[in-house]
């Protein structure tokens, strides 16, 4: 009897000693309040509750002494009395709904050091325009629908120095007009789902367009730069008023199972013949016409050093076969304008020689050149400029190289950096 009594006793205590490590503890951040807001310092200040009945809202950047890195989900939800909002550089954080349903929300300025928007975190504001800050652009932001259902919302600036539009940036709010700076690279999957974007200038930095980004927009006409890179799955889907489709690039990747999805009956892909555009157009039974610009690819010869330029694929391959090497699309050319860009050849070096001056041409013709004509045309609204550098040490009538041309502005100012003298603009494509 004894022993029994024994073991239930230790028994006893190892259920107890069982139950009470089972039990898990909870650690409560400690919150803090100084006049309208509470806040906690866990993790930096971080907003937790707005008491205050202001109307325009200028959020601290210090609390408790402390930078306030956030502000926390539902922090000021549902506030009807607030009609401004200044969100201060400290902050990196806006949480889930922190501003959801502020419906007298008109006017907001977003710090430049927010990099997370937390789902549904302006849902419902009045707002009509808003400025994004190039920290929402960078490469590690992430937003979650933070404009959705902002019915007032027609316009949006972009800042210089991001690269990436994010996902859902803008999804869901009647966005009307966008300016998107050059620089991005990116446009995120579900950027401007559902926004009511009748038009889009597109910079030339981008080279990529995620899936469903303009989701069932309004777009009308859009043009896709030359460097672009891909356009993924559904990207343009249920676009039913985009007629004119222009793709500026030779070999953009399409996302084949379905870009366009539902479309307009009036919808035409214009791009170069035989790209990778008109195959997508031939496939889907989309109506394809060419485009009449010029493609210009660039070539080097290592032995002479000289770059040429043409358009015409016939005398490019030939180059080529010849040990030419093909370094691709250097820019577009008008199909035509009023100014001309004669080519002229020497035929003691080799060199070709560009220039849009017919004086500086015939002076060259005298000294025996040989004029080969209009080689292509320069754009007359002075879109993208080709740079005219010259090597003083390629001298001689014999000696080739003297002249480079390029619109990149850094192989510009290396090329200057390595002695090459800046001959300003040579003339204009896009």
């Amino acid at each position: 009897m004894k022993k029994k009594k024994l073991l239930s006793v230790i028994l006893a205590a190892a259920l107890s000693c069982s139950c009470f490590t089972a039990v898990p503890f909870v650690s409560l951040a400690a919150e803090y309040t100084s006049g309208d807001y509470t806040y906690s310092l866990d993790n930096g200040c971080v907003i937790t509750k707005y008491s205050g009945s202001d109307k325009n809202v200028v959020i601290p950047s210090k609390l408790g002494g402390k930078d306030v890195v956030e502000i926390g989900k539902e922090a000021f939800k549902e506030n009807k009395d607030i009609t401004s909002v200044t969100i201060p550089d400290s902050v990196n954080v806006i949480g889930d709904e922190a501003f959801y349903k502020c419906t007298g929300i008109t006017e907001l300025k977003i710090g430049n050091s927010v990099k997370t928007l937390g789902k549904h975190c302006f849902s419902f504001c009045s707002l009509t325009s808003v400025e994004i800050p190039a920290s929402l652009t960078s490469s590690d932001a992430k937003v979650d629908e933070p404009f959705f259902a902002c019915d007032s919302l027609k316009s949006a600036t972009i800042a210089k120095g991001g690269v990436r539009i994010p996902i859902s940036l803008f999804e869901s709010s009647n966005l009307e007009n966008v300016t998107i700076p050059e620089g991005i690279t990116e446009i995120g999957n579900a950027s401007f789902k559902y926004c009511q974007l009748e038009k889009i200038s597109l910079p030339k930095s981008l080279k990529k367009i995620g899936a469903s980004a303009f989701y069932s927009t309004n777009l009308v006409e859009i043009s896709l730069p030359e460097d672009m890179e891909s356009v993924e799955y559904k990207s343009f889907y249920n676009c039913v008023y985009l007629k004119d489709f222009y793709d500026y690039s030779n070999s953009t990747s399409y996302d084949f199972f379905d870009v366009f999805g539902i479309k307009s009956p009036y919808l035409t892909i214009h791009a170069f013949p035989y790209s990778v555009a008109h195959i997508y157009a031939q496939r889907n039974n989309i109506s394809f016409v060419p485009l009449t610009e010029n493609q210009m690819i660039r070539l080097y010869n290592k032995n002479s050093g000289e770059h040429f330029y043409t358009s015409d694929s016939t005398e490019k391959n030939k180059l080529v076969s010849a040990g030419w090497t093909d370094e691709g699309k250097a820019w577009i050319a008008p199909a035509t304008s009023k100014t001309p860009v004669y080519r002229v050849y020497n035929p003691n070096s080799g060199e070709h020689h560009y220039t849009t001056d017919a004086k500086e041409r015939d002076g060259l013709v005298k000294l025996g050149w040989k004029d080969e004509g209009i080689g292509w045309y320069s754009d007359e609204n002075k879109g993208t400029p080709l740079y005219r550098l010259y090597n003083p040490n390629a001298i001689g009538q014999y000696e080739a190289g003297g002249h480079h041309y390029t619109k990149d502005v850094k192989e510009k100012n290396s090329l200057i950096k390595a002695g090459w003298r800046d001959e300003g603009i040579g003339w204009y494509g896009y």
